[in-house]
């Protein structure tokens, strides 16, 4: 997904919940009661970013910037 600059835009959402992402036959029998952000390899939670984050309360959205001058920080 490529994300063009807007500097009228705030906060957007990529994704408005988990189940937009992921499927889960198993809702009663075996819910999901979290959702983590992870590198790209699963192996660690990144640093905290304020250009591209997921909100904390369920259905956990995933929302980015488009609105950074200078792009994002590495």
């Amino acid at each position: 997904m490529a994300i063009t600059y807007d500097a009228s835009s705030g906060s957007m959402i990529y994704a408005n919940g988990w189940t937009t992402i992921f499927a889960n036959a198993e809702l009663i029998g075996c819910p999901v009661s979290s959702c983590q952000l992870m590198n790209h390899d699963c192996t660690s939670v990144p640093s905290p970013n304020v250009n591209f984050f997921m909100e904390s309360a369920d259905p956990w959205e995933l929302k980015y910037k488009r609105n950074i001058v200078n792009g994002w920080a590495a």
